[in-house]
């Protein structure tokens, strides 16, 4: 029995730097049935956030009282890192930990994370040395379309550069199994942190099928 002091925790961090996050963990367990009892919980994270995240793999708190969980934040390379930390009110056996800077983490299994009593969203920009770079994520939104029809489509950017705000081309092509472009826009757009654009080209309708 226990509540947690944020949400979701989200950073944005310099490749090479190092942030700590402290998150309070209280004790929610009945006065009078509590005495000398200590709530233990075990602490797992994402695949997806080792090396970005360090957290100890368990805390164990007082009843009726509250601890301040550190939790380490370390710019390995430029990316954006999105995963859970699991919290669990029971004794959880992990196999893979990793221990470094004081820390000993544990990752979370498919198995294990349908079990947990708390999930933290974790969401965190790593920014790159350079002046200019961009992470960018393309989702159509049919696979299938016929001759004649508009291909919609929405790319995702966000801004890993150290410049604030800079100019991107984009150039737009819908090429054939033989390299042939069937058609084709190009346009600059300014980015600060992130951008979503809905875009579209329309299939010309004597497109052969392929």
């Amino acid at each position: 029995e226990f509540q947690i002091s944020v949400n979701t925790i989200e950073r944005v961090i310099n490749v090479g730097d190092e942030i700590f996050e402290n998150i309070l963990i209280r004790s929610t367990a009945e006065e009078n049935k509590t005495i000398n009892v200590v709530t233990k919980l075990d602490v797992l994270i994402d695949k997806s956030l080792v090396n970005i995240i360090s957290i100890n793999n368990s805390v164990e708190i007082p009843a009726l009282d509250s601890r301040n969980v550190k939790i380490r934040i370390y710019g390995l390379k430029p990316g954006i890192y999105v995963g859970n930390i699991y919290f669990f009110g029971e004794k959880v056996d992990e196999e893979n930990s990793i221990s470094e800077s004081g820390f000993t983490t544990d990752i979370a299994s498919d198995v294990t994370i349908s079990k947990a009593d708390y999930v933290l969203p974790v969401r965190i920009i790593v920014k790159g040395i350079e002046d200019k770079l961009i992470d960018a994520r393309v989702v159509l939104d049919k696979l299938a379309i016929s001759p004649g029809d508009k291909l919609k489509f929405e790319i995702n950017v966000f801004n890993l550069g150290k410049l604030d705000s800079y100019d991107v081309d984009f150039s737009y092509e819908v090429v054939d199994k033989d390299n042939n472009v069937i058609v084709e826009k190009d346009e600059t757009v300014k980015l600060e942190s992130v951008l979503s654009l809905q875009r579209e080209l329309e299939i010309p309708s004597m497109t052969k099928r392929g």
